[in-house]
């Protein structure tokens, strides 16, 4: 069968497939060709040409396994979070957002006109503290609430229909630039950002009845009417 056997073989790779040797009944050997994927398709019968048993039923259920550890809170985790949440609260004097302190220093109830932005930074920083940059919109619109509330406790002035805060943004090329480089929020007041210089600015309403077009963000160096919003590290 040598020669035979060769000659099939090399057939059988010719065409992709695999030679399939079956004994007979009487003693004969069977020769064919045969795919590999029909070979091991538990479909289409084993390479002898038995086929393929059933699957039988399900074998005996094993034993059961230990309790799992009950789904219970760690109450300890939670009073420290609380904890820590209300200290911040306590060494803030004013609001806790993001995990600083943010602050409008009472200094500034007899700032009246308000100053420069170089004065504003110098109380920020001997206090421990920076500038504040708006880092994205919803903290816009959580400190101009707080400036508008703490505003109106600090100054008994009726024509006092908006506050001018000073930020530590800074407005280069064309571009809004954060204090400490991180993300930086631009809301401009109407007719900026312009030309008139870098030191950034926020003109928040403490009256409603200020038009929306009046509020915002703007970029003026030469002016000396804003007051300091400081950012703190909570202790």
């Amino acid at each position: 069968m040598g020669l035979h056997f060769k000659m099939l073989l090399s057939y059988c790779l010719l065409i992709s497939t695999s030679l399939v040797v079956v004994k007979g009944q009487n003693d004969g050997n069977y020769m064919f060709c045969r795919s590999v994927q029909s070979i091991f398709n538990r479909q289409s019968g084993n390479a002898g040409g038995s086929p393929v048993r059933p699957q039988g039923p399900p074998g005996k259920q094993g034993p059961v396994g230990p309790p799992g550890q009950a789904n219970r809170p760690d109450w300890s985790e939670i009073d420290r979070r609380i904890e820590s949440i209300v200290q911040a609260k306590l060494n803030c004097s004013g609001i806790v957002y993001n995990g600083y302190c943010y602050h409008l220093p009472l200094i500034v109830a007899s700032y009246n006109a308000g100053g420069s932005k170089q004065a504003a930074a110098d109380l920020c920083s001997y206090q421990g503290g920076t500038l504040v940059d708006i880092e994205n919109q919803e903290m816009y619109e959580v400190l101009y609430t707080y400036i508008q509330k703490t505003w109106n406790v600090y100054l008994d002035k009726l024509s006092n229909n908006v506050v001018e805060v000073w930020l530590g943004s800074t407005y280069q090329n064309g571009q809004l630039q954060s204090l400490n480089g991180g993300p930086v929020y631009e809301e401009w007041a109407n007719g900026f950002p312009g030309s008139r210089g870098e030191n950034v600015g926020w003109t928040v309403a403490t009256k409603p009845n200020v038009p929306i077009t009046l509020t915002g963000m703007w970029n003026f160096d030469t002016f000396v009417g804003g007051v300091p919003l400081c950012r703190y590290d909570v202790m």
